[in-house]
């Protein structure tokens, strides 16, 4: 998970100016809806002391350091009373779009009525924020190293910013707590992987102790501030969230969690040691949770776990995930579901035979295999073979012909030799995956790869990494061409102003890992929107094409 922060802005109308203050959560970009509960209980609290405060937003995209022009996808509850006393705008759904202007983002509203909204200005300045939470990895060690250095650049804010709560979050918290809490004494919270439904309590009690020490400073000496830990144990399943679920992922695509934690116990990952046992959630929990989704506008569903192949063996003593598809087909509203970390030995024959059957079941799988050669899958702790994952790519494609296969793959996993790794490369020719990840070896403390012999150079990994990127290259590009004059649904996520073009998504496009589709259309499109398309044009990892309207649809 990329880290997040909170961010600040202020709205301006024409006939009043307010700056609201409220918290949002976000993995990956920015989006500006208002927390239905905790925010909005922020925002009537100014309203009703006539007071001012700031429009708190993530994300702050703290990897790329960078902002680029960004597609922001609004409903009406953003600007619901708060923005525009004056008008309620029923059902409006509108795309904003951000212009990057010295660090400052102008947002027009197109779609807005700009006689009640003249223009948003977002400041990009943690110097305004009152809480930052950074949501931390350790997965890999640059994900660990990204963590602390985001850590102590926020910790700043503390002693020159207006930054009254830093806390922070998810993996890396849960596995350095005592660490964070000695090295890095800005950080006024650690939450751990099964803490998170703290968050809202622990920064309300975190303001409440700044304020309370704000006022005593002004008459005695301040009392040290306390420290807040909360690491439940990494074995807890979390009571469902569904009531307070918040999409901040566009409001038309929404990730839903499975299952925590995993058996697995493969040589070179921490995961299970900070994730816990497995866990699957209740699926009565999960189709209510869909419903709700599917109530406020979601139309893709993504599945997602450490695992998602076992789900339900460990509480209905079977794997239930195909049940459990089956049910979430019937949800009224959900158009797309996609399954993602399939683990290839637990792929049965009922899960083909559900996306088979379910038109709503995309003809996608996440398969990590993470090698080919049957000595380095046996010394990373995995539980299949070169030939049993030939098989089941053949099966699959037998059974689904227009199935689309992403993996990942590891290089440089101690004592591969050059002989191993050129197998795999062949490996990768052969099987033509449609999508394919690399990561070069990653030795992490505790696990046992990072005790073995045979540890290989950084640049060793990295080479051997591109070689295979390479050539995932030239098979993508090939793949993308053969889809020219195809015609394809696809899921439309922003419009770049520009260029006068559409953004979106095919079934075979997980968000964020894959690629895109840059559509044109004669007519406006919302996003969210599901359009037929006539692919004209592609390059190694994207599409291009034109919207096909009723006249001349042949599908």
């Amino acid at each position: 998970m990329i880290p997040f922060a909170i961010l600040s802005g202020k709205i301006k109308t024409k006939t009043d100016e307010k700056e609201i203050r409220l918290l949002e959560l976000s993995p990956d970009y920015f989006t500006f809806r208002l927390l239905k509960e905790q925010a909005q209980k922020y925002v009537q609290q100014l309203s009703d002391a006539g007071q001012q405060g700031n429009i708190v937003l993530s994300f702050f995209q703290f990897q790329k350091r960078s902002y680029h022009e960004v597609i922001l996808n609004c409903t009406r509850d953003v600007v619901k009373i708060e923005l525009m006393p004056q008008k309620q705008m029923e059902g409006l759904v509108c795309e904003i779009r951000v212009d990057v202007k010295n660090e400052e983002y102008r947002i027009y509203t197109e779609r807005f009525n700009k006689e009640y909204l003249n223009y948003i200005y977002l400041k990009l300045d943690e110097t305004e924020a009152d809480v930052i939470i950074i949501n931390t990895c350790c997965f890999i060690n640059d994900a660990k190293e990204e963590s602390v250095q985001t850590i102590l650049e926020m910790a700043e804010w503390k002693k020159k910013g207006r930054l009254k709560a830093l806390i922070v979050t998810g993996c890396m918290a849960q596995r350095y707590q005592d660490e964070i809490q000695q090295e890095i004494p800005e950080v006024d919270a650690v939450i751990g992987t099964t803490g998170y439904t703290e968050i809202v309590p622990i920064l309300d009690e975190i303001l409440a102790e700044a304020e309370a020490s704000q006022k005593e400073a002004a008459v005695e000496e301040p009392k040290e501030k306390s420290f807040v830990n909360c690491c439940p144990s990494i074995d807890l399943l979390p009571a469902s969230l569904a009531d307070k679920r918040v999409v901040t992922t566009g409001g038309y695509t929404a990730y839903l969690k499975i299952a925590e934690g995993c058996n697995k116990r493969c040589t070179y990952c921490i995961i299970p040691y900070i994730r816990g046992h497995y866990r699957s959630f209740p699926m009565e929990d999960l189709l209510e949770e869909a419903r709700k989704l599917a109530e406020g506008g979601v139309k893709e569903l993504i599945l997602i776990a450490q695992e998602t192949t076992v789900y339900g063996m460990d509480c209905y003593g079977r794997k239930a995930l195909p049940e459990l598809l089956t049910k979430l087909c019937e949800i009224e509203g959900i158009e797309w579901i996609r399954i993602l970390y399939c683990y290839p030995e637990e792929i049965t024959d009922e899960l083909i035979a559900v996306m088979k059957k379910e038109k709503k079941i995309c003809h996608y799988l996440d398969i990590p295999i993470q090698h080919s050669e049957d000595t380095i899958l046996k010394r990373m702790g995995r539980r299949t073979n070169r030939a049993e994952l030939v098989s089941l790519v053949e099966k699959l494609r037998k059974e689904i012909p227009d199935i689309v296969l992403r993996t990942t793959l590891i290089t440089g996993f101690p004592g591969e030799t050059e002989e191993e790794f050129k197998n795999m490369v062949d490996f990768v020719d052969s099987m033509e995956f449609d999508r394919l990840g690399v990561f070069p070896y990653s030795a992490e403390e505790g696990t046992k790869a990072a005790e073995m012999d045979g540890q290989i150079t950084e640049e060793v990994k990295e080479s051997r990494r591109d070689e295979i990127m390479a050539l995932q290259q030239e098979i993508s590009a090939d793949k993308a061409a053969s889809r020219i004059d195809d015609e394809m649904s696809v899921l439309i996520e922003g419009y770049l102003y520009e260029d006068d073009i559409y953004i979106g998504r095919t079934y075979m496009d997980a968000p964020k890992v894959d690629g895109n589709v840059f559509v044109r259309a004669e007519e406006e499109l919302i996003s969210g929107d599901i359009v037929p398309v006539r692919i004209t044009g592609a390059n190694e990892y994207d599409l291009m094409g034109d919207v096909i309207y009723a006249d001349e649809f042949t599908e």
